[in-house]
């Protein structure tokens, strides 16, 4: 039983790490982006959520990989994990997506806000596809 549990973190964990690689580059990305003036405050609103979300995840990461060389999660730990860590960064990054629609960019960057927008909105698919199994473990 023991075994199964652990091969389950570590399944959890390979899909949590490509997740987090998408993260990091949506960093870059929205580093890279010139904003209008005018949207500028909305802009540093977003970034400021995309940190908050990216560092509830990056601790989710840790978290989870301390409890598979703990042995086993226990159920306090996995009602800590996605309510105190996971479900924090999942609503950060669904966030991120609505306010992400109010900022205007340099029109020779809209086809980089929309392909920003479509790679937060793989990021928030991985992580519900994360939280059923999570919910499964």
């Amino acid at each position: 039983m023991e075994i199964r549990k652990n091969t389950d973190i570590i399944k959890l964990l390979f899909k949590m790490n490509g997740t987090k690689k998408s993260i990091i580059s949506i960093s870059n990305h929205m580093k890279g982006i010139r904003v209008v003036n005018t949207s500028m405050e909305n802009y540093r609103g977003c970034f400021i959520t995309y940190q908050e979300g990216a560092c509830y995840f990056f601790q989710c990461c840790g978290f989870l990989k301390s409890q598979y060389f703990g042995g086993d999660i226990s159920p306090a730990s996995k009602r800590f994990f996605i309510t105190k860590l996971f479900i924090p960064s999942y609503k950060k990054f669904l966030e991120l997506r609505q306010t992400l629609c109010s900022i205007e960019v340099e029109a020779i960057y809209e086809t980089s806000l929309q392909l920003l927008k479509r790679n937060i909105e793989s990021i928030n698919n991985s992580m519900s596809s994360l939280l059923n199994e999570l919910n499964k473990m």
